[in-house]
């Protein structure tokens, strides 16, 4: 294995330069005839067409993983995690919290080790926002609690974890509870995905108490600050929102403006 070449398609994907990252890695998958170099490439190949949602050839890659044995636990355990996300990212929620649960039962004991660490929490933060999303809220909130004291090398995975913990708050009518978490996964300030999404639904908290000055400034610092690549409620749904609040403050032109604008747009999520 070239080392050198390794490290530069590394630094591709790190870079997010992920179509150059997967061509590389696929490149010197083919070209190696070890199953566990080929496994690993193949993997890191897969991640990258996941990042660029190109599902279809991340399914083509993983079939080609499935079809390699070793006795490597932890390449093992990393290809059952990458079909455990890849199940998750393609709708399939149940599937893949099945998969993960696979994983815990199959291998606990490396699993409780120091050195595999980082996949156990990384597992148990994945269960937990699959527990949220599909509305298990006291399951998910045993673990997205554990998730709370971990170490997270991307201080995105916690902002994450505070954002599925006020879900479930929410799910379960404690609005005071759901209302901390997602403000501090705002006051993280990275103008991500997960902050849009907590603006959001920390304004329909808002606006439930009816307390609709709070709920327009957290809509309104939406439009500001996340475009409409972000996925999730669309700029239709957005500027709906912002128009009912706007008629309850009794802001009618403004609500005005919204609905018109409302109207043009379309269910192209925003974040």
């Amino acid at each position: 294995m070239d080392l050198k070449r390794l490290a530069a398609a590394m630094g591709l994907r790190d870079s997010r330069r992920f179509e150059e990252a997967a061509k590389e890695f696929g490149l010197m998958a083919m070209e190696t005839a070890d199953p566990e170099w080929k496994s690993n490439l193949l993997m890191t190949e897969h991640g990258c067409y996941c990042s660029l949602g190109r599902l279809d050839e991340a399914e083509r890659v993983l079939e080609a993983m499935r079809g390699i044995k070793t006795d490597h636990v932890a390449i093992e355990m990393s290809r059952e995690f990458s079909e455990a996300c890849f199940l998750v990212q393609k709708g399939e929620a149940k599937r893949g919290l099945d998969a993960f649960e696979s994983i815990l039962a199959r291998f606990g004991e490396p699993l409780g080790t120091i050195e595999f660490r980082y996949l156990y929490e990384d597992i148990q933060q994945r269960r937990g926002a699959v527990l949220a999303n599909l509305g298990q809220y006291d399951r998910a909130l045993v673990i997205l609690r554990e998730a709370e004291s971990f170490r997270f090398d991307r201080i995105e995975d916690q902002q994450s974890v505070h954002l599925f913990i006020g879900i479930c708050n929410r799910g379960l009518g404690r609005s005071d509870l759901a209302k901390e978490q997602f403000l501090r996964a705002i006051d993280f300030h990275l103008g991500n995905a997960v902050e849009a999404h907590a603006r959001y639904d920390l304004a329909v908290l808002y606006i439930n108490a009816r307390e609709f000055a709070q709920a327009k400034d957290q809509l309104e610092m939406i439009l500001r600050t996340f475009d409409n690549n972000i996925k999730g409620v669309s700029q239709k749904s957005l500027y709906e929102t912002l128009s009912k609040t706007c008629h309850y403050l009794g802001h009618e032109e403004e609500s005005k403006l919204y609905s018109e604008l409302s109207q043009g747009g379309d269910g192209v999520p925003i974040f």
